[in-house]
């Protein structure tokens, strides 16, 4: 009868550990992923300010890691912050296509938009940087199709216009 009580409290004992054990894991891992998602927008904000002095291979260097950390098959998102994520990945690789452009790497600028766009169809500055892209690989069908595209979202936009006026087809 005592031998069966301890196995009672030793098996009580294995629970509440192995609980404790998961919950410090799941805090673990939780702790990792908010230093992963700080490190990514650091690296961001060094991207924008190698942008702004016309560093466009090292602010592309600096957005292509921070992309590299959100797209890691480790990463999970901190909990409640997947929009969070989301929106900072997609702005990673909009600003990485305008480097990409502005270095003419143009598969690069096209191959970031449609990251972009598999997720949100509607987003005009990767349909416009698509479509520049698109227009430097001579592709001109899909270059009016997403230049077309961007004008209608946003009439307004003199560059998406401009543009799509020296596309040839």
């Amino acid at each position: 009868s005592s031998s069966f009580a301890s196995l009672i409290i030793g098996l009580i004992v294995a629970v509440f550990c192995f609980g404790v054990f998961i919950y410090t894991a799941h805090h673990n891992l939780q702790a990792c992923a908010a230093e992963d998602l700080e490190k990514a927008k650091h690296l961001k904000a060094s991207g924008t300010n190698a942008f702004r002095n016309s560093d466009w291979s090292g602010a592309s260097d600096c957005y292509a890691d921070a992309i590299g950390i959100l797209l890691d098959s480790d990463f999970r998102a901190p909990s409640g912050r997947q929009v969070e994520v989301d929106a900072l990945l997609s702005s990673c690789l909009l600003n990485r296509s305008a480097c990409a452009i502005r270095l003419g790497e143009w598969a690069l600028a096209e191959s970031c938009c449609n990251w972009v766009l598999e997720r949100d169809a509607t987003n005009v500055k990767a349909l416009w940087r698509r479509g520049h892209a698109a227009m430097e690989l001579d592709k001109y069908h899909t270059a009016k199709a997403d230049l077309v595209a961007a004008s209608k979202l946003d009439p307004k936009l003199r560059d998406v216009r401009d543009l799509y006026e020296t596309c040839k087809v």
